[in-house]
C-alpha cells in the first residue's frame, strides 16, 4: 500500500504561502550574510586605517624632532 502525501492533500494556495515564506526567508538569510560581510571588511579596514593613522603620527612627531635636532647642531 502506498501512503498519499501529507502535501497532496493541503490546498494549492496554502503551499504557494509556503512556497513564498521559504524564499522569504532564503532572501533575509543571504541578506544578513551580504550585511555581515560588508561590515566585518568595513571594520578590517577602519581598524587598518586607524594604524595606518598611528603610524603616520609617529613620523611625524619623529621628522618634527629630528629636524628641531638637526637644526640645532647646524647652529653650533
Amino acid at each position: 500500500m502506498v501512503f498519499p502525501s501529507i502535501e497532496a492533500n493541503v490546498k494549492p494556495e496554502i503551499q504557494q504561502s509556503r512556497a513564498r515564506s521559504v524564499e522569504n526567508m532564503v532572501a533575509l538569510i543571504a541578506i544578513l550574510l551580504i550585511l555581515g560581510i560588508i561590515f566585518g571588511v568595513f571594520g578590517f579596514v577602519v581598524k587598518g586605517l586607524i594604524w595606518l593613522a598611528i603610524i603616520g603620527i609617529v613620523l611625524i612627531v619623529a621628522s618634527v624632532i629630528w629636524g628641531i635636532i638637526r637644526r640645532g647642531a647646524s647652529r653650533v
